[in-house]
């Protein structure tokens, strides 16, 4: 059964169209991973698993010091980790897989920056600090 029969039988009218943001993927004999608009899918062998970008905490790369393994974690906010490790035709790949997963990461993942750095209890006593400062200042002046 073909992709579109599946989409009919399922309701789904037509397949979803990609957007033109950018894509990670990267596979080898046994093991997958893509990260795009949808979020990261990991196939290992028969396996598979997806992540909505909203499921996950982080997302993690190293790669080994010896050979040519890259691996690839996503975190999720239950504190739960999914490794997946690729291997590469050469260790030149990894430069080339980093920049793409940055990319991706970067145009899709929200990383906690909507949320304020201070809470607003600090905010006030910032304030103060310098109201304090600019009256001492302009206290000094009169004087």
């Amino acid at each position: 059964m073909k992709a579109a029969e599946v989409s009919e039988e399922i309701g789904d009218g037509e397949p979803e169209p990609a957007p033109d943001g950018p894509v990670f993927e990267a596979s080898d004999r046994r093991a997958a991973i893509v990260a795009d608009h949808r979020g990261v899918r990991l196939r290992l062998d028969d396996q598979e698993c997806e992540f909505r970008w909203d499921e996950i905490g982080a997302v993690e790369t190293e790669t080994a010091r010896f050979g040519k393994r890259y691996t690839v974690t996503v975190h999720t906010p239950e504190r739960r980790w999914y490794p997946i490790e690729i291997e590469a035709d050469s260790r030149r790949r990894f430069a080339e897989w980093d920049d793409a997963l940055d990319k991706v990461l970067d145009e899709y993942f929200e990383d906690g920056a909507e949320e304020p750095a201070d809470t607003p209890d600090d905010e006030p006593a910032e304030t103060s600090a310098k109201d304090e400062a600019e009256d001492k200042a302009e206290a000094a002046d009169r004087a």
